[in-house]
């Protein structure tokens, strides 16, 4: 808005003034830092997923075991409980429907999707990833999974049937992976390195794509709240804030470094939609930060 006087009426300024005010409230449920500390250091969990405001599903175990203790913490009594065993060699991943009815979980190249309810087994898919799938996002309605291959691809699975409905491919001179985030139940983003594309899962068509300048931004975590934020945090400890309206997106906000490097990773925001619990550098060291307390990065990121 510019420096001139406002148009808006009183009673409307004072609206959206008092909206404006309650953009931040308090963590639904307070948090203990250091016990996600301990459930996320090495050897333990390694990835996880709100199913309900209290309660958080994380698979257990690195990269050389096979079998990977799944456990719910409750953050309310801060007790946790095994409810199953999940087998896979690989890094393991885990994401939730919004609804928190169902979870999937990965590691290695196959991915299965249980009910929240009782832990029962939902589908198997088997992905044509050689050897892993990390990232996991579930379509707002959570009819879609899509997961992020390594060498640079992607696919989408209709739920509960296991059909593929698109596999995506980035750019081919790099590496990097393909991180999915849902816009809606039609329009899938993925995150490449320092380009950012807007699929239509119907049509297979893409949207746009969006190229960040090169050594500025590479893709580090990506989230996506239910009031439609885009956190995006890069690989120099910098979070960004994106917004997109349906063609192009833009950067609204950096904010300050959350580490000295890499990260912040495995961001998880509570359903305040303002309270973000994030990894601010490996090794399980979790820290917790509400959005209306950060402060805005200047210049460059």
């Amino acid at each position: 808005m510019g420096c001139g006087a406002s148009s808006a009426k009183p009673a409307e300024a004072k609206e959206a003034a008092k909206e404006e005010v309650q953009e931040v409230k308090a963590p639904l449920v307070s948090i203990d830092e250091s016990k996600f500390t301990s459930i996320f250091k090495k050897g333990g969990a390694q990835s996880g997923a709100w199913i309900s405001d209290k309660l958080y599903v994380y698979v257990l175990g690195d990269n050389d075991v096979e079998e990977h203790p799944v456990e719910v913490l409750d953050i309310n009594t801060m007790t946790a409980t095994q409810v199953a065993t999940f087998t896979g060699k690989d890094w393991p991943s885990t994401a939730a429907t919004a609804d928190g009815s169902m979870y999937a979980l990965a590691a290695g190249p196959v991915l299965k999707i249980f009910k929240s309810s009782d832990h029962s087994e939902v589908c198997s898919i088997t992905t044509p990833s050689p050897h892993y799938v990390s990232q996991l996002a579930f379509s707002p309605d959570g009819k879609k999974i899509a997961c992020e291959g390594d060498r640079c691809k992607s696919w989408v699975y209709s739920v509960p049937e296991g059909a593929e409905l698109l596999a995506l491919e980035g750019e081919k001179t790099t590496d990097y992976g393909m991180k999915p985030l849902w816009w809606d139940n039609d329009t899938l983003f993925s995150f490449h390195k320092w380009f950012l594309y807007a699929h239509t899962v119907s049509t297979k068509a893409l949207i746009t794509k969006f190229e960040v300048p090169k050594g500025e931004f590479v893709a580090s975590g990506v989230h996506i709240t239910k009031s439609k934020k885009i956190y995006v945090s890069n690989d120099n400890g910098v979070l960004h804030e994106l917004t997109y309206d349906g063609m192009q997106f833009v950067i609204k906000e950096s904010y300050e470094r959350f580490s000295d490097s890499i990260g912040p990773s495995n961001m998880q925001v509570f359903s305040d939609e303002q309270t973000v619990l994030y990894e601010k550098s490996g090794g399980g060291h979790f820290h917790v930060k509400v959005v209306g307390q950060w402060e805005k990065q200047l210049g460059k990121c």
